[in-house]
């Protein structure tokens, strides 16, 4: 079945999938700052 015909459950994380969603998230945040905060990045 396809996912956007699935019922809400197919879409709730467990806990630990969302804490490892979170840290992730957080991991990426901290790149993101460090890298200047731009959205595009020159390829020179």
């Amino acid at each position: 079945m396809a996912k956007q015909n699935s019922g809400a459950e197919e879409f709730i994380a467990t806990s630990g999938e969302a804490e490892d969603a979170e840290k992730g998230m957080a991991e990426m945040s901290e790149k993101f700052r460090k890298e200047g905060s731009e959205i595009y990045i020159s390829s020179k």
